[in-house]
């Protein structure tokens, strides 16, 4: 299965190499575009009182958690704005390598970054970020090369 997952990512990351640079910021534009989509509609969702609420928790907080492109993905960064107009927030991982976990910091146009030590830009945690609790993430995009149908990565 891992060997498969290997070749899998080998082969996929060499198609989106193939593609032009204006053929991947088409992609990327329309993947951003179908993500402010997706959070608008989850959003709207959460706000009409139907059980099917994306919180559960009292705060009602609206956190999407991004990430920061690196090694040709997509760059979802550019989403922060149409998450903000929504009402929401992003927030952003830092690894805690000796934890070997991920905490996540919202974000503002005032936030620090930093690469960590495995080459990923990251908020500084130490410079006012507010940390956010798990169940406060309400979409959480991860990176990835390739999602079957039903989203899978």
């Amino acid at each position: 299965m891992a060997l498969e997952k290997v070749e899998l990512r080998r082969r996929y990351l060499a198609v989106r190499q193939t593609l032009t640079e204006p053929q991947r910021l088409a992609a990327d534009a329309e993947i951003r575009r179908y993500l402010c989509q997706l959070i608008s509609h989850v959003f709207a969702a959460g706000t009409s009182g139907s059980a099917q609420n994306f919180s559960s928790n009292k705060s009602d907080q609206r956190v999407v958690t991004l990430y920061r492109a690196m090694r040709g993905e997509v760059d979802v960064f550019q989403t922060v704005p149409c998450i903000v107009a929504a009402g929401g927030q992003a927030a952003f991982p830092v690894t805690q390598s000796r934890e070997r976990r991920l905490d996540f910091y919202v974000t503002s146009a005032s936030t620090n970054w930093e690469k960590s030590p495995f080459g990923i830009v990251e908020p500084q945690p130490n410079r006012g970020q507010v940390a956010v609790a798990g169940a406060s993430l309400v979409v959480v995009v991860v990176p990835g090369l390739a999602f079957t149908r039903q989203g899978v990565r």
